[in-house]
């Protein structure tokens, strides 16, 4: 058996990585107070071509204007890395190509860097509204640290 493995190219035991948060004006920096909430699924592909999402959220004070994956300190804010294409009343899904990368002010100088923040716990999803510009509900805090990233639980 370990012969066999051993055979194995080891992309095919590769396996997409994926990563849940709960969005909460709370996570907001500063916080809002709202009632809105919601769930995020980051997946990076398991040959690291691509990042994927699925987020649902309720609750919002109108309807969502834009939604991103930011780059950015736990107790601070940061610039786009990922936009979403469209966002609807309750919730986006979609997926974006290490080939369509741009990299920007602040932003990680490659792909490699985007998916080391998302791993690292760098990273966090907000969808932002009229009545919140700067972000209603963003994901929540990484590990020990007060705000959200995409990494914090595995």
């Amino acid at each position: 058996a370990g012969l066999l493995l051993a055979a194995i190219p080891s992309t095919v035991l590769a396996a997409d990585e994926v990563f849940t948060a709960d969005l909460s004006g709370g996570a907001q920096v500063p916080p809002v107070d709202v009632d809105a909430t919601g769930e995020a699924t980051v997946t990076i592909a398991d040959d690291e071509s691509t990042v994927s999402w699925e987020i649902t959220y309720s609750g919002l004070t109108g309807d969502p204007a834009a939604g991103h994956i930011h780059v950015g300190p736990a107790d601070g804010t940061g610039p786009v890395m990922i936009p979403f294409d469209s966002v609807t009343a309750t919730g986006t899904s979609g997926s974006f190509a290490a080939a369509d990368y741009q990299t920007g002010e602040g932003l990680p100088a490659d792909w490699a860097g985007v998916l080391a923040a998302i791993r690292d716990g760098n990273a966090y999803v907000n969808i932002h509204t009229e009545a919140n510009q700067a972000g209603e509900v963003p994901t929540p805090a990484r590990g020990a640290r007060s705000r959200a990233g995409v990494s914090m639980r595995r």
